[in-house]
């Protein structure tokens, strides 16, 4: 077998509405598998992954568009995928109560509230979903992952969050001056300030 890894292609529409492109490289030397790619895919009806959803955290989508953007690597049996997801006009209802009540007892915040947190301006949700393992024991479910990613998203907005609602505009103020002060700090490039030992002004430079 050529152990050259070999470049391939796909692009096509799925559903009408929604382009699907991957490409990347794939090895099939002898004893050893090795995949590369990177894939995108434009409004994609969320509708049609109700059922899955429902299954793993009893919560329909009543509504939706997903966009995504993907790498992927399989090198030396390990996997190592990243994926950005953006859902606009998502709507979700609770179908299976205590699947649903599992799912909130998972989040720092109910599932409603998480939501409202992390959509932007224009009412859109974006999440990044990576994944990494051994092939060989790779045990992932569907509400592991949706779990994970809700977490880790609500956990980089909900200081802000919560700043703005229990201090108000000035409290947001605040904690935000603060993260650009830690971000000044960290410069290397900051000019220097000389002045004499007592004064009580500082001289022009």
């Amino acid at each position: 077998i050529d152990p050259t890894p070999a470049k391939f292609t796909i692009a096509g529409t799925l559903n009408t509405y929604t382009p699907v492109e991957i490409k990347g490289t794939v090895g099939l030397g002898a004893h050893r598998f090795s995949l590369q790619h990177t894939g995108r895919i434009d409004n994609f009806p969320m509708l049609q992954l109700s059922p899955y959803l429902v299954g793993a955290l009893g919560t329909a989508i009543d509504s939706g568009r997903l966009s995504l953007k993907s790498a992927l690597e399989i090198r030396e049996n390990r996997l190592s995928a990243r994926n950005e997801l953006r859902m606009d006009e998502l709507v979700v209802r609770t179908l299976d109560t205590e699947e649903a009540e599992k799912l909130q007892g998972q989040l720092p915040v109910p599932l409603d509230m998480a939501l409202s947190m992390l959509r932007d301006s224009d009412g859109s949700i974006d999440l990044s979903v990576p994944i990494e393992g051994e092939l060989s024991d790779l045990n992932i479910g569907l509400a592991d992952v949706i779990v994970t990613a809700l977490s880790k998203a609500i956990s980089a907005s909900v200081a802000p969050y919560l700043a703005y609602t229990a201090l108000g505009p000035g409290g947001a103020l605040a904690y935000l001056g603060i993260g650009l002060g830690k971000s000044l700090l960290k410069r290397a490039d900051l000019p220097s300030i000389s002045f004499a030992p007592g004064a009580s002004q500082l001289e022009d430079t």
